[in-house]
């Protein structure tokens, strides 16, 4: 919630599902869909009904395709780029919910181009461990090749940036581990924060950071589908959203302080 103090969890199946509405991969306002196979442009697969850990709220319907709930939990995360970003968890599937046709290939290759990274917090195993479970700092979505045109579904292939052991043992004296530190600040685990891909690539290059992926079929689910806004301006941001913050980044709650009392960002 707003105010949290710095360990971010999340939900890990959400009861209900949003993949359309506003555009393409552009949804201004989450509502749930009518159950359907991954494949199938706007409907939310069956493996999604499981209990939700996100609160949802009555809401008018815009159409037939949506119930009336809305999800009014907001998460915060940067771009490739660095760029503050806001966004939906609506649920996990694993790559037993893609169809077996020409859509569900699509939606498949689609999923796996699109990477959000997540980072657990020192202890975890995100291959064992279901979410919700603690994050040392915020997510980063990589948005490059069209995300907003190419993505109408929000899916995305989760990866786990994970300091290696020379990293944790080097933290104090290695040259890139200090310049990101001094850069970039700490998590809440005390290391470098990870602000863009280009830090991530850089790290996995000097063989300090592991890039961990679940299994496409069996163990924990492999893919979410997470709906990002395009443009959080102009009331997109509602007074009632609550944003899930971490400790790590305050710059992002600002952010979203701001979006949701003046409609722009600080």
């Amino acid at each position: 919630m707003h105010g949290f103090d710095g360990r971010l969890t999340r939900p890990h199946r959400l009861r209900f599902g949003t993949l359309d509405g506003g555009g393409a991969g552009s949804i201004p306002r989450p509502l749930s869909t009518l159950d359907g196979p991954v494949g199938q442009a706007g409907r939310c697969p069956e493996i999604l009904t499981s209990d939700s850990l996100f609160p949802f709220i009555s809401e008018a319907s815009p159409n037939d395709d949506h119930r009336g709930f809305r999800n009014f939990i907001v998460l915060p995360a940067q771009t490739h780029s660095g760029h503050p970003v806001f966004f939906h968890v609506l649920g996990e599937i694993s790559g037993d919910a893609f169809t077996d046709d020409s859509a569900g290939d699509e939606a498949f290759e689609i999923a796996e181009d699109a990477a959000l990274y997540l980072f657990p917090s020192a202890g975890v195993d995100p291959l064992t461990t279901d979410l919700p479970f603690p994050f040392r700092q915020s997510d980063l979505m990589d948005l490059r090749g069209g995300y907003f045109s190419n993505n109408p579904l929000g899916l995305w292939v989760l990866i786990f940036p994970i300091y290696t052991e020379d990293a944790i043992d080097q933290m104090d004296t290695h040259p890139l581990l200090l310049e990101m530190a001094e850069e970039n600040g700490l998590d809440t685990d005390g290391t470098p924060l990870i602000r863009t891909r280009g830090d991530l690539r850089e790290l996995h290059r000097e063989g300090l950071l592991d890039l961990v992926k679940r299994p496409v079929h069996g163990g924990l689910p492999r893919y979410s589908i997470c709906p990002t806004y395009k443009d959080p301006r102009d009331g997109v941001i509602r007074p009632g959203d609550i944003l899930f913050e971490s400790a790590a980044q305050p710059e992002l709650g600002e952010a979203f302080e701001s979006l949701q009392s003046t409609g722009d960002w600080p």
